[in-house]
């Protein structure tokens, strides 16, 4: 049996996401898109859409309470391209960032840990490189999230988040520099395994960031 809704969520975060890498706004086309998504799966991209300039018209009715990780994630990814994160030059600022921050926590189930998971793929799906404006947007997002939302900061499971890193690299899917930086702000230094930390280490040597890594890593 097909399922429609979950063709009607890919056609939307597709063409979500290849205006927003192009022009870094969404059409009416994509809007209504969204606005025909059904139940949970509209509710998780409801707070993202506002934060991409497309407030709801007040015709979807009530939100639903609950969302799937998944979907929350594909949203959090939206906002992330709309800042330009898919380039070696990414644009934002204080109030942009909080506003970003609100949407994902103010999403139905929604944590920190979506923010991370959605930043940690879009920095390797499309390899930006460890440029300082790439840095800078890490480190105060990651910074943002602790100080704002430490309560959901610490109930994320990074203890298995490092793990998957890991393992991902033990089975020969290297990581790209922007990835491992994120991996050195993000994972609380109690986490980080000696083989992923000598991996982060390894990556960031002869960048700019070598030294903080070496300083924070102590390998």
């Amino acid at each position: 049996m097909i399922d429609m809704d979950s063709i009607d969520m890919d056609s939307f975060v597709s063409q979500a996401g290849f205006e927003l890498r192009n022009t870094r706004t969404v059409s009416q086309s994509t809007r209504q898109l969204w606005e025909n998504l059904a139940g949970g799966r509209r509710t998780a991209f409801d707070r993202a859409m506002v934060f991409l300039g497309c407030p709801p018209n007040g015709k979807s009715g009530k939100p639903s309470p609950t969302t799937s990780e998944a979907d929350r994630v594909a949203a959090a990814r939206l906002m992330l391209l709309k800042l330009a994160l898919d380039s070696d030059d990414p644009r934002w600022s204080s109030d942009v960032l909080d506003r970003l921050v609100k949407a994902v926590m103010g999403t139905p189930d929604g944590s920190v840990g979506d923010l991370y998971r959605a930043l940690f793929g879009v920095l390797g799906d499309y390899t930006p490189e460890l440029t300082k404006p790439v840095a800078g947007l890490i480190k105060d997002l990651v910074v943002k999230c602790f100080t704002c939302h430490r309560g959901s900061y610490e109930s994320v499971d990074w203890r298995q988040f490092a793990e998957n890193q890991l393992a991902e690299i033990v089975q020969g899917n290297p990581f790209t520099k922007a990835q491992l930086y994120l991996a050195l702000q993000a994972i609380p230094p109690q986490f980080v395994l000696p083989a992923l930390a000598r991996v982060i280490a390894k990556g960031l040597e002869n960048t700019a960031f070598q030294a903080e890594a070496a300083s924070a890593l102590a390998v």
